[in-house]
């Protein structure tokens, strides 16, 4: 008699076939039944990460199938990502419970370096930060291991091997750094930035120059000092790069009554009609403000959202209007576009000015009500 085999899951479907295309050297493709899965299935990233664990060598013996899983793993954290921005607090809680079960594994030295760097690779392209709680397991696995993430003394030595794998490109090297070091303690990958700027290579340099970028606060000025101490040695693209970093404003549109009638009319900026058409929130946490708003005044309610729920979304807004203000300023110069605006506009929304009082954000505040509306009738 013929042993019956196991039913193989959906996941374990989609990760073969994914498996299959790359072993081809084709992309996956998200085709309808993948892409439904993972919108229905978020909690399936405990069993995508075991199929990682399961199938990665030296453990496992299949690196193509453990691809696929990780590929799975990498999506599934992505879309969870989606519903944690709109406020959906299932979505955060799933996320927390990911890592910390990744950490507590970390802990009994169930997950090996390899491992771990997957992991935060996969949370690296899924914008998911690390947790305080996954990067305390790491810290604790650098100290137990030496041949883990760098310390100071080793930052030398580990980046010479990076720098070669992405051929001296300092993007690539951005990249790959970001998804290596993504579990790593803040104060690592400090240091690891800070090597960059002083090994004295082009394009290690040219690379942490792009690390003023990076979202930590203590990465970004541990490699700003660094640059400092070599910046006679910046090349003429590096120089330019940081330029363009500073979206630098004229002073005629610095000065405070200029500032001012830039934050108040921010809504009627003509260039921004198409694309801001897509801004506004959504979520249970804005539907609930908008449900429990005493008034029924539209521009009050307006208000009330500005300064409660949209205001606790700050920060994302500013990385939004910085992000598309350095997108306009690459275009064409005929087309003078509102760049220097929107830059001005980011910055006050970092500085914790009054949302109410940006045009934009009101405009955006009076869409979410509309969207939220139109949904309620459907």
């Amino acid at each position: 008699m013929s042993r019956t085999q196991p039913k193989s899951s959906p996941m374990d479907r989609h990760a073969r076939r994914i498996a299959a295309a790359i072993a081809k050297g084709q992309p996956p493709a998200l085709t309808p039944d993948l892409d439904l899965y993972l919108e229905s299935s978020p909690r399936e990233i405990f069993g995508a990460f075991e199929g990682v664990a399961r199938h990665m060598p030296p453990g496992g013996d299949d690196e193509t199938l453990a691809l696929g899983y990780l590929f799975l793993l990498q999506q599934l954290l992505e879309r969870l990502r989606y519903r944690t921005d709109c406020g959906y607090a299932d979505a955060t809680r799933l996320i927390a419970d990911f890592q910390a079960d990744v950490a507590a594994r970390v802990e009994a030295g169930h997950i090996d370096r390899r491992m771990l760097a997957y992991v935060g690779g996969a949370l690296h392209q899924s914008k998911i930060p690390a947790s305080p709680e996954l990067a305390k397991a790491s810290a604790r696995q650098h100290v137990n291991d030496r041949e883990g993430w760098p310390v100071p003394d080793d930052v030398h030595a580990a980046l010479a091997g990076l720098v070669e794998a992405c051929g001296d490109d300092p993007f690539m090297l951005v990249g790959s750094l970001g998804e290596f070091s993504h579990a790593m303690p803040a104060e690592n990958r400090g240091a690891v930035a800070a090597g960059l700027a002083l090994c004295g290579a082009s394009a290690t340099r040219g690379a942490a120059v792009l690390l003023l970028l990076d979202p930590d606060r203590v990465v970004r000025r541990t490699v700003a000092e660094a640059l400092a101490t070599v910046a006679s040695a910046l090349s003429p693209t590096e120089v330019r790069r940081l330029v363009a970093m500073r979206a630098e404003i004229p002073a005629a549109m610095r000065g405070g009554t200029a500032v001012e009638t830039v934050l108040r009319k921010s809504d009627e900026l003509a260039d921004l009609e198409a694309v801001a058409q897509s801004w506004f929130e959504e979520g249970p946490d804005i539907a609930r403000a908008i449900a429990g708003a005493r008034a029924r005044n539209r521009a009050k309610v307006v208000t009330y959202l500005l300064q409660s729920v949209i205001a606790r979304h700050r920060d994302k807004w500013a990385d939004l209007l910085l992000r598309t203000a350095l997108w306009m300023r690459e275009a064409p110069l005929e087309l003078d576009l509102c760049w220097r605006e929107l830059a001005i506009v980011a910055k006050a929304l970092a500085d914790g000015r009054d949302m109410a009082e940006i045009g934009l954000m009101r405009d955006i505040a009076q869409r979410t009500l509309a969207v939220l509306a139109n949904d309620e009738r459907m």
